[in-house]
């Protein structure tokens, strides 16, 4: 029974599960940003979920440090960059060096799913000593990837919507707000690449919804290994 109580202990006070919960939290309010500003929320609305956001952004990064992870300069880079990019993502910025480093990183999306959706589904099959390290590494990796994806959509998305606008002022700007043929025709191929845009932001959050599940499934197997 002690035993057991020491390892349940243990358990609770897992720096690890400490920091995936601290991560968890930073997601929600930064996708609490998100949506305030896409449904166009007031000025003080969206400055309490920034201060939300910040403050678990900074209880985050505090742990992080704390533990020491990650314990080399590669890993902290790696990590501070993420902080960045989810703040980034959470601001409407369209530009972040920390986009570069989490992209050299992972490599292309996809693969990199592919290669993190192998590794979860074979953990079962490793040694518990090996399994736990496997999982936290795909957790890890999840949230990098879920975050550079989150934000890749995001500047479609917002090349789409400037794509659109400049396609409506050239139809409006000829006389009786009526384009051009050439204005029109512009106008048409903007359209276009806007909905390509959009077309390819909505693939990645299609992916960022698969990669979500894979780090959920991680998660909840290392729950039950407590």
């Amino acid at each position: 029974m002690i035993a057991l109580l020491l390892a349940w202990s243990r358990a609770i006070a897992d720096p690890a599960t400490d920091l995936l919960e601290a991560r968890e939290q930073v997601e929600r309010a930064a996708a609490a940003v998100a949506s305030a500003r896409a449904e166009g929320a007031g000025r003080a609305e969206l400055a309490e979920r920034m201060a939300a956001y910040r403050e678990a952004a900074a209880r985050h990064e505090q742990l992080a440090l704390a533990q020491g992870t990650p314990p080399d300069a590669i890993r902290r880079e790696r990590q501070q960059a993420l902080v960045a990019l989810t703040r980034a993502l959470a601001e409407g910025a369209t530009e972040t060096p920390a986009r570069a480093i989490l992209a050299a990183w992972l490599g292309g999306p996809a693969e990199r799913a592919a290669l993190l959706r192998s590794a979860a589904d074979s953990a079962a099959a490793m040694p518990a000593e090996i399994r736990r390290g496997v999982l936290l590494d795909v957790v890890e990796q999840t949230d990098a990837l879920a975050a550079l994806l989150s934000f890749d959509a995001a500047v479609l998305e917002i090349e789409a919507d400037q794509l659109e606008l400049r396609a409506l002022s050239l139809r409006r700007r000829g006389p009786g707000q009526t384009a051009s043929i050439e204005d029109e025709v512009r106008a048409v191929r903007l359209q276009e690449e806007a909905g390509r845009a959009k077309e390819q932001a909505a693939s990645l959050l299609h992916l960022r919804e698969e990669v979500s599940v894979m780090r959920e499934r991680a998660v909840a197997t290392l729950g039950e290994e407590r």
